[in-house]
């Protein structure tokens, strides 16, 4: 016997990398693991990669790293490719961001996601030296075009959302994304910034885009160009798998309305003449076209040359705008 009462029972408050934790006298069970902080979780949780604990003093001593993994500086294990993410909770006290350079510039875009790969995935979108997903919200079809078109497809493009390719680990940053189609860069479309700890998106809602890879077929047409989008630009056709300009000399609505309904658009058309979207290079493939406007592509208008054969030059490259609504 020694005299007190539980209402003498000791305690204590330890400190732990700068932050403080007070005990609670919760018993855990046998088949419970307590944590550092005096939570109490499943023995099965220990030793899994995750912070079950909130303070990953169930990741402590676990052994050895993969090769796939990074130690942190509390011991635990995580995957390497969560090191200088941006992420605070990854290890506990930011251990796997020391020594981390981010270069990525604003603008910058990316693909992730576990099912990504060079054409497709979960979109990423660096804004000030952060990468950050964008919340699927009001993502469109005209908002995936510029993305493939910032990522070098000319093709149509595909719009996904709730997190389609898997979900980012990085940051949510953006939402509401409506672009018009004719920026050059996801940055410049008019979208909201959320500030990370305030987003009301969640990584499900994780916006991706499927971007069309263009191998070159006989007809096939693109724009580009200085001020092209993924509804202008200078016309290039395929051709004998390269592609070439098209001569402005004979080029008027309705060459251009045969563009825009090969590429999907059906509403008023501009034609523009003497490379008004720059000059290209190679060949000039087609001068003297004469389209009714009828025709379902540019080889099925009548021209007056022999394919590729023409006096035209690169200062007569035709071009069109086509309207997207």
């Amino acid at each position: 016997y020694t005299g007190c009462a539980h209402s003498q029972d000791a305690g204590v408050s330890c400190s732990s990398i700068g932050t403080l934790y007070q005990y609670i006298a919760t018993a855990c069970t046998v088949s419970q693991f307590r944590c550092n902080n005096g939570n109490c979780i499943s023995k099965t949780l220990q030793c899994d990669y995750n912070n079950d604990c909130g303070d990953n003093s169930d990741e402590f001593g676990c052994g050895l790293c993969t090769s796939n993994q990074l130690r942190c500086g509390t011991g635990n294990c995580i995957n390497k490719a969560y090191a200088c993410s941006h992420n605070s909770y990854d290890c506990y006290g930011n251990t796997d961001e020391i020594g981390c350079t981010y270069r990525c510039p604003t603008g910058a875009i990316r693909l992730a996601g576990s099912a990504s790969n060079s054409s497709q995935g979960t979109l990423e979108l660096c804004y000030e030296n952060t990468w950050g997903a964008i919340c699927s919200t009001s993502w469109s079809t005209i908002d995936a075009a510029v993305a493939c078109k910032a990522l070098g497809f000319f093709g149509p493009s595909t719009a996904y959302t709730n997190a389609y390719f898997g979900q980012s680990i990085s940051p949510i940053l953006f939402t509401g994304l409506s672009c018009f189609g004719n920026e050059t860069s996801l940055a410049a479309c008019p979208r909201t910034l959320i500030p990370i700890a305030a987003t009301g998106c969640a990584h499900s809602q994780d916006a991706g885009i499927g971007c069309t890879v263009f191998d070159c077929k006989s007809g096939r047409i693109r724009l580009i160009g200085n001020g092209s989008s993924v509804s202008q630009g200078r016309v290039e056709m395929c051709y004998n798998n390269q592609y070439g300009t098209v001569c402005s000399d004979s080029w008027d609505t309705n060459e251009a309305i045969v563009i825009c309904s090969q590429l999907g658009f059906f509403g008023a058309s501009i034609a523009f003449r003497n490379g008004y979207f720059g000059q290209g290079t190679g060949m000039i493939l087609l001068s003297g076209l004469g389209c009714t406007g009828t025709e379902p592509s540019l080889l099925s208008c009548s021209f007056r040359n022999v394919i590729g054969s023409t006096t035209c030059s690169h200062n007569q490259d035709a071009g069109v705008a086509c309207a997207t609504s």
